[in-house]
């Protein structure tokens, strides 16, 4: 029923609009996209594969002035931008979540369950993988394919037993060539993906 009363001199809506919250406003979440490491070698390869759609990057999503990832050690947080041990490339918008801080705060809580550092997997399991859940959690969809088509490249090269041992959190990086025949059988470009050997 309506009423022509201003608020103030209508007792039958002054409890409703006492009790009333206007909904939350909508929160930026931003995915911020390093290279592996910090070596001049995977700057160049990334550079490279990113023409063919995929590179070894690391990942994290910022939501509330925090950024989270995930390694071998679990679920982490950092400041934005400065995820220690890689280098910094570019931010990528991925869209706008309605979950409150405290909100996102449960939801990490109760992603550190299934997201253990136990369960790292550096093709199946890994930062991409994590922030890509993350990111549908928060109702934004889902992270750029470029950033997720490493671990698709290095399980083909698994399965072909070709070796590959990319790091996402600490190694020395460095870029191997491919032979010519791999160049012109395979790649048809002079890098294979970049490896990472432990203090190297």
């Amino acid at each position: 029923v309506s009423s022509d009363l201003p608020d103030g001199d209508n007792p039958g809506r002054g409890c409703a609009a006492s009790s009333w919250r206007a909904p939350p406003k909508p929160t930026p979440v931003v995915l911020h996209i390093y290279d592996v490491g910090q070596s001049v070698e995977v700057r160049y390869c990334n550079t490279v594969l990113r023409n063919f759609g995929t590179g070894a990057f690391h990942c994290g999503v910022e939501v509330f002035g925090r950024e989270w990832s995930f390694e071998g050690r679990g679920i982490f947080q950092c400041h934005p931008r400065h995820c220690h041990g890689h280098a910094y490339i570019e931010t990528v918008p991925v869209g706008q979540t309605v979950l409150t801080q405290s909100q996102v705060l449960q939801l990490i809580a109760m992603l550190h369950k299934e997201w253990a550092g136990s369960s790292y997997d550096l093709l199946r399991h890994n930062c991409c993988h994590f922030c890509n859940d993350l990111c549908q959690w928060l109702g934004v969809g889902s992270v750029p394919p470029w950033v997720m088509n490493l671990a698709g490249a290095g399980a083909i090269l698994v399965d072909t037993r070709e070796t590959v041992t990319l790091c996402c959190h600490r190694g020395a990086a460095a870029c191997v060539p491919s032979s010519e025949q791999e160049v012109a059988s395979e790649s048809r470009f002079g890098c294979t993906p970049c490896l990472a050997t432990e203090g190297g």
